[in-house]
């Protein structure tokens, strides 16, 4: 069965076809993908974002995760590493309240392809409302529409899981700017698109080497 991941697809959707197999190929074959466009490539600043919240100093975290990173072998790594967790200590998230952090497992399927929503965070804030988070640690700015068709993909994805969260509590925080995007409403041309786009993929993913 292919899958993806719901930024995959928010990022190929307006993309030629030549494109869209290259990160199809990522999705299929990860470990061939460039690794700096890996998930795991950042997946130690994710998780030290997570372990911030759940600690009682959060400085103290973020300062232990930098130490960690600096002892990374590989030095573009190390480099980005830093970046990334000090992009997020320096910012205003890191003063937010977020109870029960967690990473969620929630997918749904269009046709034979499964979609993924895999955030990087779901948590409950004080007042009780539910936030889905993604960050983007790329030193890059994220862009502006593939972000919004991330959350909108991503909304999809809980909706059809009955998982009830309005579409403004889905969140993309870019650490090379410090923007955090959302939307407001789910816009169905990008879920028609989407659609669309998974025929695509059920039609490549088999002669995808």
């Amino acid at each position: 069965m292919p899958r993806v991941t719901a930024k995959s697809m928010a990022e190929m959707m307006p993309l030629p076809g030549y494109a869209q197999v290259r990160i199809l190929a990522g999705q299929k074959y990860p470990r061939n993908a460039p690794s700096a466009f890996q998930v795991p490539y950042y997946s130690p600043a994710i998780a030290s974002f997570r372990a911030a919240y759940k600690s009682g100093d959060r400085k103290a975290a973020l300062d232990h995760a930098i130490a960690q990173a600096a002892g990374q072998k590989v030095s573009h790594k190390r480099a980005n590493l830093e970046r990334a967790i000090r992009a997020f200590a320096q910012s205003e998230h890191t003063r937010r309240h977020l109870n029960n952090v967690r990473v969620p497992r929630v997918e749904s399927a269009v046709g034979t392809v499964e979609i993924k929503a895999s955030p990087d965070l779901e948590a409950t804030e004080d007042d009780g409302k539910q936030v889905v988070i993604y960050y983007h640690c790329g030193h890059l700015a994220f862009d502006i529409e593939a972000a919004k068709r991330l959350l909108e993909i991503a909304h999809w994805i809980y909706e059809q899981n009955q998982i009830d969260i309005a579409p403004q509590q889905f969140e993309m925080l870019d650490l090379s700017s410090g923007t955090l995007h959302k939307v407001r409403r789910i816009r169905p041309a990008t879920i028609k698109n989407m659609k669309t786009t998974a025929k695509v993929i059920e039609s490549l993913w088999e002669s995808l080497e």
